[in-house]
Parts: C-alpha cells; sequence; structure tokens
C-alpha cells in the first residue's frame, strides 16, 4: 500500500481570487504515482469557495453552484479527471475537508465534485469525502500514520464541526474569523486594488493586511465593510501576538502602535490628523478630496513605508528563513508529539500553514505537507530598512506582481507531498517530496517500524 498526501492545493474557478499555482503539475504527479496500490490523500482545503463574491454562509444551492463553478474551470477539472484515472486503475482517493472548503460536507455538493473525474458513477463514487473533526488514522506496514488538516491548532481558523455535521444547524453555521478576513479584507484588496500579493505574502497574515496598508492606507477604508474596517483599526492598535512561525509569546512585538503614534510618525499637522482617523475610523467618511488629504496620503505613505519596514523587519527576525526552512518549531513539534501521544501514532501529517516540514525524534516522525499555491517571500532577517521600503516600494508600483509591467516581487513555488509506503521486511517508509517540473525530489527521508 502506499499512501500520496497533499494539501492546500486552493483549486478554485478561475476567477481573479484564484490562487493555486500548480498548473497541469499536481495532475501529471497523480499520474506518475497513480495504481492500484495508491490510496490519494487530499488533506484539507483541496479547493477554495471563498474565491467568490458570494457571502458567507452554508446555503445549499450556493454551495453547488461554487462548486459546478470550480470543475468547469479547466485547471481544477483536469484534477479531478487525474483523480478520475487513478480510481478507474482501482486506487482510492479521500479528500478531507479544510477551512477553506466546508462546502465539501453537503452530499450535493460531493456529487457535482465526483462527476467532475469523468468517470462512471460506480467509479466516482469511490472518491470519498471526510469532515475534520477528529483526525484520520491510516496503518501503512503496521505504522500507524495520523493525518489531519491542522485548522483545529488555529483560532483564526477552527470550523465549528457540530454546527457543520448537522444539515439542521446549516443556517446558524458560521465561518471562522480567519474566512471574514479573505472574503472581506483580501478578496476586495485584490479586486478593487490588484494587490494580488494580499494572501501570498509569507509567513505573517497580518503583515499581508499591513502591507496593503503601506501600499494603499486608503484601501482599508474602501475596500472592507465598516465593521471589518473597525476590526482593523483594532488590530492596529492592539499589540499582535507573534506569527504562525514565531518563536513564543516572550518575543511578540508592537507591530506598530496606537493611532496617534502613527500620526506622530507622519508628522501630520491637526487637519491631517483628522483625515487618519476618519480613514480608519467604521463610520462614513466626513472628509471630501483637497490638499489637505492629499498632503496626509503623502506623509503618510512615506511614514508607513518607514513604519511597516521597520515594523515588518523587527517581526520577522528570521521567520522568512524560518517558513522556508523544513525543521518545525517548537510549538508544531510540541503539537505533533502531543497527537502521537494521544491516538498512539507514529507519523503525524499536517498542512494548514502552507510550510513543508519534516522531523524525526523520539519515536516520532511529523511532516506538513506544505502548497500547491505561490508564495511571496519576505526579505531575509539581515535585510537593512532600505532594502524592506525598496521591497514596499516594489509591491505599491506593481501589486498585481506582473513582472510585464516592471519589476515585480517574485512569487515562488515549492509543490510538496508526503508519500508513506510499506518497507520491505515491515514496517513503512516515509517521504517528504517536491514536484519540480517533471522531477520527483526527496527532501526528506526515513523508515519508521511498527510500535510492538
Amino acid at each position: 500500500m502506499r499512501v500520496l498526501v497533499v494539501s492546500d492545493v486552493h483549486l478554485g474557478n478561475g476567477g481573479v481570487y484564484d490562487i493555486y499555482a500548480g498548473g497541469a503539475a499536481l495532475p501529471a504527479l497523480i499520474r506518475r504515482e497513480a495504481g492500484p496500490d495508491l490510496h490519494l490523500l487530499l488533506n484539507g482545503d483541496a479547493v477554495d469557495f471563498l474565491l467568490s463574491d458570494d457571502p458567507l454562509g452554508i446555503e445549499r444551492g450556493r454551495a453547488v453552484r461554487a462548486a459546478e463553478a470550480i470543475a468547469r474551470h479547466p485547471e481544477s477539472r483536469a484534477v479531478f479527471e487525474a483523480i478520475g484515472e487513478l480510481l478507474a486503475l482501482g486506487g482510492q482517493a479521500t479528500v478531507r475537508l479544510g477551512n477553506h472548503d466546508v462546502e465539501l460536507a453537503i452530499p450535493e455538493v460531493q456529487q457535482t465534485l465526483r462527476a467532475a473525474t469523468g468517470q462512471p458513477p460506480e467509479i466516482a463514487a469511490r472518491l470519498r469525502f471526510e469532515v475534520g473533526d477528529t483526525p484520520g488514522v491510516l496503518t501503512v506496514g503496521g505504522v500507524r500514520v495520523l493525518y489531519t488538516h491542522g485548522e483545529h491548532n488555529d483560532p483564526w481558523n477552527r470550523v465549528d464541526y457540530p454546527q457543520l455535521n448537522d444539515d439542521a444547524r446549516w443556517s446558524k453555521f458560521r465561518h471562522p474569523p480567519g474566512s471574514e478576513l479573505v472574503k472581506n479584507i483580501l478578496n476586495p484588496l485584490k479586486r478593487d486594488y490588484g494587490m494580488r500579493f494580499a494572501d501570498l505574502l509569507k509567513p505573517d497574515f497580518h503583515g499581508a493586511v499591513m502591507a496593503g496598508l503601506a501600499v494603499d492606507p486608503s484601501a482599508v477604508r474602501v475596500a472592507s465593510p465598516k465593521e471589518v474596517a473597525g476590526l482593523v483599526a483594532r488590530l492596529m492598535r492592539q499589540r499582535l501576538g507573534p506569527a504562525t512561525f514565531g518563536p513564543g509569546d516572550e518575543d511578540s512585538v508592537d507591530v506598530i502602535g496606537p493611532l496617534e503614534d502613527i500620526a506622530d510618525a507622519a508628522d501630520l499637522t491637526d487637519e491631517e490628523r483628522e483625515l487618519l482617523a476618519a480613514l480608519l475610523s467604521p463610520g462614513p467618511a466626513t472628509f471630501s478630496a483637497g490638499d489637505a488629504e492629499d498632503s496626509a496620503t503623502q506623509k503618510l505613505l512615506k511614514a508607513a513605508l518607514r513604519t511597516y519596514a521597520r515594523a515588518h523587519r523587527s517581526l520577522a527576525k528570521g521567520l522568512a528563513e524560518a517558513y522556508f526552512s523544513l525543521e518545525p518549531d517548537r510549538r508544531e513539534w510540541e503539537e505533533a508529539q502531543r497527537l502521537a501521544q494521544k491516538y498512539e501514532a507514529e507519523v503525524v501529517l499536517i498542512g494548514h500553514t502552507h510550510a513543508a516540514r519534516f522531523r524525526e525524534d523520539d519515536g516520532v516522525v511529523y511532516a506538513n505537507t506544505g502548497t500547491w499555491i505561490g508564495l511571496m517571500r519576505l526579505p531575509d532577517s539581515e535585510a537593512s530598512n532600505e532594502e524592506w521600503m525598496e521591497f514596499l516600494r516594489t509591491l505599491k508600483t506593481n501589486p498585481g506582481l506582473n513582472p510585464a509591467l516592471g519589476p515585480a516581487v517574485p512569487v515562488l513555488t515549492r509543490f510538496t507531498g508526503v508519500e508513506v509506503h510499506e518497507a520491505e521486511g515491515g514496517g513503512a517508509w516515509v517521504e517528504l517530496i517536491e514536484w519540480r517540473g517533471k522531477e520527483r525530489i526527496v527532501l526528506g527521508r526515513t523508515r519508521v517500524t511498527a510500535r510492538s
């Protein structure tokens, strides 16, 4: 038996919000590995129902229409057709829900995606879907392999499975805060301001929002509903905790100070301070365009670039390097150990963070399967403030990241997954792989023996 695990593919409908970057690479990988002994596991966020202008909420008809749009998009359909070919060979395929595709809990949505495999109903029916309320466990060569998407350990994106699992309660289901931010901030930044980078910036999710503010301070005020503008203003005032891959609470930093500190840094006049307050307030704007507004915008942009460059540099402190390292941080490793102990597993596979990882220690193998979207990397921690300012200036002049329009911050891809297969003589091999072009590269590999 072989298990191929990928996650965070984020297949979309071909619209302006799409972030899947795998093109034909994922279908090629599936076809290369396909066989009657293969179990393909899509471990969360295989498709992305947040990449549209539909309102949040579980509504059967709307979800089916969204699934049909995804299934029609050539890149997405190619992935499901490759899955169908695997099923036709006698292989297995399982799609586990993540926080971006909770609509997969709806039977009609499942049927829509089964039809996208292009196989007869009796074969397409073998495409399984499972919710993420408890970890899944597979046994390969006597080794217990635990898998979960990973949103369970992320308060911003934790899914309310009791509501989701009861269709009578769908009308009361509320998406997690992270989904609200995608819909109400990141999508409008991309749609109305061309800020393609909004959800590609790693390692700091909040950093993407702050970079958006630096590129165009008015974006937050114009692109988001007033309750979201209020949320952003609160985020700017509060002390943000460490980024997803930070070393610990003791190293949290003030990413940006109170509103008054921003005004002081920009040397604003009283009139310009009022404009800034109106810009970030949740109420209706009360000012009109004029010299004061233009002056404030110019001063704010210059100050924002300085402030955000300094803040990002302080926040990063090596996080850019750590994010793209295969070594998990302390909290990732401790969570893997906790799951391994609780569920008596030798191998723990997680996604969600988009950061590929691999570690073996103390009888536990942990791997994160990474992502199939593009990633935009922050400058290294040793970069100067001037280099950080240049990074933000480049975002400002080319927020769509289009090289044809001039200098652009590069988008990186690293298409990764994990393969687990039986070892001769017992146990299992666990490999973190990268699919680069048409080449399968092993990034990490270890043999695991079953517990006696």
